[in-house]
């Protein structure tokens, strides 16, 4: 009776992890992911869900090694591919993202976030209209992605091509006010085109946004002290 009801018990464990997510209660969160994998360790979603919390806690080796067992305990979750993408990018590990990214694709080539996070390999391993064209799709499916619009512009900005860098910049900040590394980066474009006027006031946004980084451009390129 006890291993049937295991499957309900890390039910209740996750939805109580969420719960305390939502809270900002991350370590009760953490107990209570451990506990449902402790308790059902058979179920994907909960090594799924305990990855995504070592993910969003930079400890990108537990990450990785919960998000592999997910994918070991069923293959056929694009969301899994995903995440573990998304891990090895932030990783550095380009070619290994590329290739779960991929393979989240071919399971659900509706997912936007899957181009984005492949965008992102693609860019960084010199494939920029591959890039490109991954968050143009990103774009395409959610044209309210902040994210993709960030990394369209950086694109844009390593290519010289300021216009559209700032173009799609503004569309970031626009989708998510609190993106202040798009704030940053305007700042920088504006610098690149001889607009200091603008560049200082967008990392002036970025500083108030809480970028404290923005502080030094400030100080260096805008007479801040």
């Amino acid at each position: 009776v006890y291993k049937r009801q295991a499957p309900y018990r890390a039910v209740i464990y996750l939805a109580r992890a969420e719960a305390y997510l939502k809270l900002d209660q991350r370590e009760d969160a953490l107990a209570d992911f451990q506990k449902a994998v402790e308790v059902h360790p058979r179920s994907h979603r909960a090594f799924y869900q305990l990855g995504r919390w070592y993910s969003q806690n930079m400890d990108l080796e537990m990450a990785v090694a919960n998000l592999e067992k997910a994918r070991e305990l069923n293959p056929l979750v694009p969301e899994v591919y995903n995440e573990l993408g998304n891990v090895q990018n932030m990783a550095q590990n380009f070619e290994a993202a590329r290739e779960n990214l991929n393979r989240a694709i071919e399971l659900s080539p509706y997912l936007f976030m899957a181009y984005n996070n492949r965008g992102i390999s693609n860019f960084h391993l010199g494939a920029q209209d591959s890039a490109l064209r991954d968050f143009n799709k990103a774009i395409d499916l959610d044209s309210t992605f902040a994210q993709a619009y960030s990394n369209r512009g950086n694109l844009y900005a390593a290519r010289g091509e300021f216009e559209q860098a700032l173009g799609d910049y503004e569309s970031a900040i626009r989708y998510a006010e609190d993106d202040c590394l798009s704030m940053v980066n305007r700042g920088n474009v504006y610098y690149q085109l001889g607009d200091s006027e603008a560049a200082c006031a967008s990392w002036q946004q970025a500083l108030c946004c809480g970028f404290e980084g923005a502080n030094d451009l400030l100080e260096r390129y805008c007479g801040h002290n």
